[in-house]
């Protein structure tokens, strides 16, 4: 198994700013496997939560997707996003140490207070963090 590396950012950071240090963002597969957040009005969020959270393996997600997801949220509360070359590696993980090793890149917005990036070192992040 790889090694990692998982730093902790400020809950200033945005998570836009957290996909721009990810070079090749936009060829890596994704998918939420966490999502709590308020929404603007038109958007149903609970409805999504809903969605992401019960499913077996999370919500494939484009960066462009994510990226006008986004958009449509006043308060991103909590996310887990999930990276890698391989789709078969993005699903959920028993163990948090399993996916955090196994994925190209883990990022954890936790209970909106402060990010948690990782990297399996395939992928270097181009953002200064206090390291985990």
């Amino acid at each position: 198994m790889e090694q990692y590396k998982q730093i902790q950012l400020d809950v200033e950071t945005t998570i836009h700013t957290i996909l721009a240090a990810i070079p090749s963002s936009q060829q890596l597969l994704w998918k939420i496997l966490w999502l709590t957040a308020v929404s603007k009005k038109h958007l149903n969020i609970l409805d999504l939560e809903k969605d992401i959270n019960a499913s077996k393996d999370g919500k494939s997600i484009s960066i462009p997707a994510l990226t006008s997801l986004l958009e449509d949220i006043l308060d991103l509360q909590e996310i887990l996003l999930i990276a890698d070359w391989d789709a078969n590696r993005l699903h959920r993980y028993s163990d948090d140490e399993d996916m955090l090793k196994n994925c190209t890149i883990v990022i954890e917005k936790v209970d909106a207070s402060y990010w948690l990036v990782s990297t399996n070192f395939t992928t270097q992040l181009l953002i200064e963090g206090k390291n985990c």
